[in-house]
């Protein structure tokens, strides 16, 4: 016969001492084995629920982190603050090596190609050619420095949006462009490749890796300046900057999760789907700052809601004594007091960044775009000697190699590989 001796009420502090799977086999051991008609007491029955639902919190919570760490942006694209800065200035600094060598070449083409080969002739001034030469070497100061290549890549960012809007393209579009230009752009440098060039690719990609896909012809067929060739000759290249990593998680679905949840805290559906929309717009902003590069999409989300929150309750009025929204509230039910403190520093830090975000201004873009007309790198401008000169020796060399690879093709057909008989003879 089984045993229904009643159980011990587990209080908090014994549950987080034994397995809650054993305590859920126990407590359903005790109402199974009570006789029929018999209602279980009714501690007994709540209790079991609150563990059933703690327990399949916490397997969804591990299910969700596991998943979210075995993704490409959790292995790849996370930085520190620290490693993100490292990262700029050296790509900065391998970018202005790069084109001070090419404009020494595009120098030499020039001089060739205006006769001036002895660099030890003098000119019609008197000063000898090299002399002449010098004063036209770049410096230091006048290349484009890391933060200057930083905004001006913030400004081309925000012109995203202006893309997106236009072509009618969704949300996740367009913060999918931004996040490809923020990752290529940790590889490469303005010297080599312009922003408002790359920033097409990146949207055209993007539409493609978000299912809204459009065809080459319609996405250029309203952009004079720019040819399906101009896209598809980046758009490889932008790939491989991003390592073939097309797939970015973004903090919209986990704000929309917790939108749901709160429906359960918040009575009032208008003041919730208030907050749920400035949340979004908070979002928004952050695609424009490295949140996405140092932070994880649900602590993003979990940040913005709190500003939206924050914002609706000072906005309740001076003389207004109830808290509208109790965000804090909701987050002390869910979240542990111990790991709610780490989430908070957490917190703090995101909102700072996306509430001290400002757009570069056009004044300071003009003056950096036309430093960079000087500076940029020839090897990657088109119109330039040694770009042409460049792809000449490419298109050589692939001529050469298709014709000994002609040759070798022409050798194994005139070959005598003698009979069958032969092999067995």
């Amino acid at each position: 016969m089984q045993s229904t001796e009643r159980p011990q009420i587990f209080k908090n502090t014994e549950i987080s001492q034994i397995s809650k799977r054993d305590a859920v086999k126990k407590l359903e051991h005790f109402l199974s084995a009570m006789p029929a008609g018999q209602l279980a007491p009714s501690a007994i029955r709540s209790q079991l629920t609150k563990i059933k639902e703690s327990l399949y919190l916490s397997i969804l919570t591990k299910t969700m982190k596991n998943l979210y760490e075995q993704a490409s942006q959790y292995k790849s694209w996370r930085f520190s603050k620290e490693g993100l800065l490292e990262l700029r200035k050296n790509v900065n600094s391998k970018g202005i090596e790069a084109a001070k060598k090419s404009h020494a070449m595009e120098k030499q083409l020039k001089d060739e190609l205006d006769g001036k080969m002895d660099v030890d002739s003098t000119g019609p001034d008197g000063q000898k050619a090299n002399d002449n030469q010098n004063k036209n070497v770049i410096s230091d100061s006048q290349f484009l420095t890391f933060e200057e290549e930083q905004e001006y890549v913030s400004f081309y960012e925000t012109k995203i949006r202006d893309f997106a809007k236009a072509f009618k393209l969704s949300q996740k579009v367009k913060a999918t462009a931004v996040m490809y230009m923020k990752r290529f752009y940790l590889h490469n440098t303005v010297l080599d490749y312009q922003p408002k060039q790359i920033l097409l690719v990146c949207l055209f990609l993007s539409a493609k890796a978000e299912n809204q896909f459009m065809s080459i012809e319609e996405f250029t067929k309203h952009q004079s300046k720019t040819s399906p060739a101009d896209i598809i000759d980046l758009e490889l290249i932008l790939c491989q900057s991003l390592r073939f990593d097309l797939a970015v998680i973004h903090p919209y679905n986990a704000a929309y999760g917790y939108y749901l949840d709160l429906q359960e805290y918040v009575t009032d559906f208008q003041l919730l789907t208030k907050a749920h929309l400035l949340a979004i717009s908070y979002i928004d902003t952050s695609l424009f700052t490295d949140v996405g590069l140092i932070f994880q999409p649900s602590q993003v989300a979990i940040a913005c809601w709190k500003l939206a929150t924050i914002k609706i309750n000072n906005s309740s009025g001076p003389g207004s004594t109830s808290v509208a929204l109790d965000f804090d509230g909701y987050l002390s039910k869910k979240i542990s007091a111990k790991l709610l403190v780490n989430l908070y520093l957490i917190m703090d830090e995101i909102q700072q960044m996306i509430t001290q975000y400002k757009a570069p201004s056009m004044e300071t873009v003009k003056n950096i775009d036309r430093k960079l007309f000087y500076c940029k790198n020839p090897a990657k401008n088109s119109n330039s000697l040694l770009y042409k000169k460049l792809e000449e020796q490419k298109e050589l060399a692939q001529k050469q190699k298709k014709k000994k690879a002609d040759k070798g093709k022409n050798d194994d057909n005139t070959m005598d590989h003698g009979s069958i008989d032969d092999v067995f003879s």
